[in-house]
């Protein structure tokens, strides 16, 4: 007897394209001839194709037959394209209709005493007699690039890296005997952990003493492959560089902030300090700094009293150091109403992104706020000489006060370079944007939303499948065809916001979104 699988390739990979990847899969059950046709790795290689280009697994496959020595080592395992298949249809079905497959919480250190991180300016929104955060502390966690660095418990307390793709993780060599950690931060495969030394160094007047801050930095890579999901090595770390950020020392004081950010080949740090002066000069000191990473080095500051590297030594070196007149120079100022949210930096360039609102309240707001919203990206060249880079963003002013639109700078690459203005922050107005996952490439995003007590977390892709003919359906098929058309964001359910966003900070990628739980753990959501 004829069946649809004895069709040549070409006629049933268009027969197959006017169903759904949901539909595909489960149609596997059918019959035998079903199965055996529908879990052909060629087949389910043409149908990624046709269905998820974007997702991380068809990238991967692309480049691999884009270039001949590319192809599987034969001593490794040959990757399961219709498993592969399924576990993407099942990840954009599920992005699609805001739900998540598996929730994995991952406990972490809860010690004061070890984990203090800088604190956020002292302001917030206000507004009705409601209150809402307008900056949080940053998380004890960070993620990049498949990679989850956190501080994990026990006797003693050790930092970890966990490779979300294979499970395998690594300890990270680095001792918290004696030592306070005020951030960690992954970033081009680079992890650097800012740290004081727990013991105060030197007095600073009658109250408030210093504590010696450095920043040690390791280089962490990985040799898993997305397409051997629960295979391969634990993370490789090694140590890079360890440098003094700080040339006097900090105190461990909610006065005394610290904003940083790092790239591959340089990490930058903007600090800003009351002048504790006891003749009473109030304008805070504000210091901007740039170091050049460099080659790796076993030089350790922290070991050595006088702090002096040797001249020949091959590691960090400040490129660029602004102080209160420089930063004048480029209008980055902030005085006694800081409005510095975030450094970033890309090649030749480090940014200050600031925020201001008309509901910003607090003893650090402004005293001239705008008459709406405002949002800003400043850059400033790495070598001290150039043009000053502005990108600014906020309401367009109309009597509904619709703050930035949301198809304002929302192109992949736009939003991915920091030079860009963050108007993501406000583009749902009233809700503040207080965290979002974007992967670019798969063209996903996951965010989350805040309305003082209104609390949402939502999900949208720019995947979109070949129009299906008309025919019945339920609810929820209903639903994903709309997803699927691409008409808006879908959102979860209420309890997703205490499952990932408790915390400040989401990360991940289409794969998964990392946030932390209401208990201060850490919550990994895969889809």
């Amino acid at each position: 007897m004829f069946q649809l699988t004895d069709l040549p390739d070409t006629l049933y990979l268009e027969i197959l394209t006017r169903l759904t990847p949901r539909e595909i899969v489960l149609h596997r059950l059918v019959s035998r001839a079903s199965h055996a046709a529908l879990t052909r790795h060629d087949l389910s290689q043409a149908l990624l194709h046709v269905f998820f280009p974007r997702s991380l697994e068809c990238r991967i496959l692309r480049s691999q037959t884009s270039f001949e020595n590319a192809s599987t080592p034969p001593d490794s395992e040959p990757p399961d394209w219709p498993a592969i298949f399924a576990s993407v249809s099942r990840r954009y079905h599920n992005l699609s209709l805001g739900r998540f497959h598996s929730h994995t919480t991952i406990a972490l250190l809860k010690d004061k005493k070890r984990l203090r991180p800088f604190a956020p300016w002292n302001r917030l929104l206000r507004r009705d007699g409601m209150s809402a955060p307008l900056q949080q502390h940053d998380a004890n966690w960070t993620y990049d690039d498949g990679v989850l660095v956190y501080p994990s418990p026990g006797t003693p307390p050790v930092l970890k890296a966990l490779d979300l793709c294979s499970g395998s993780e690594a300890f990270v060599p680095f001792d918290l005997t004696a030592k306070i950690i005020r951030r960690m931060r992954l970033s081009s495969s680079v992890l650097v952990i800012e740290w004081a030394e727990e013991e105060a160094f030197h007095p600073l007047n009658e109250r408030d003493v210093a504590h010696r801050h450095f920043a040690t930095a390791f280089d962490i890579h990985t040799t898993s492959s997305p397409l051997l999901p629960g295979h391969g090595p634990a993370p490789e770390v090694s140590f890079r560089a360890e440098w003094k950020i700080h040339y006097l020392g900090l105190p461990l004081s909610s006065h005394d902030r610290l904003l940083s950010a790092h790239s591959a080949m340089h990490y930058a740090a903007y600090a800003h300090q009351p002048t504790r002066s006891p003749w009473g000069e109030d304008l805070p000191l504000e210091r901007l700094v740039i170091w050049a990473l460099g080659a790796p080095s076993n030089f350790r500051p922290s070991l050595d009293p006088t702090s002096s590297r040797p001249v020949d030594d091959p590691g960090p070196e400040v490129v660029l150091r602004l102080a209160n007149s420089d930063l004048d120079h480029w209008a980055l100022r902030q005085h006694d109403t800081p409005r510095i949210m975030k450094l970033a930096l890309d090649e030749g360039h480090v940014f200050l992104q600031e925020e201001d609102h008309l509901w910003a309240a607090g003893p650090q707001s402004s005293s001239a706020p705008p008459a709406r919203h405002v949002v800003r990206s400043t850059g400033v060249p790495i070598s001290g000489t150039g043009p000053r880079w502005v990108d600014e963003c906020g309401a367009e002013g109309d009597a509904e006060r619709s703050f930035c639109p949301a198809t304002l700078h929302d192109s992949d690459d736009g939003r991915s370079w920091p030079g860009r203005a963050p108007c993501w922050r406000h583009e749902e107005f009233p809700y503040l944007t207080v965290s979002e996952v974007v992967d670019p490439a798969a063209g996903t995003r996951v965010c989350g939303r805040r309305c003082f007590a209104m609390e949402t977390v939502s999900a949208s892709t720019a995947l979109t499948i070949p129009e299906a003919p008309d025919r019945a359906g339920s609810d929820e098929e209903d639903a994903n065809a709309d997803a699927w058309a691409g008409r808006g964001e879908v959102q979860f359910g209420d309890d997703v916001w205490r499952t990932v966003m408790s915390g400040a900070a989401l990360a991940g990628d289409e794969r998964w979104v990392i946030g932390e739980d209401a208990a201060g753990d850490v919550s990994v959501v895969r889809f």
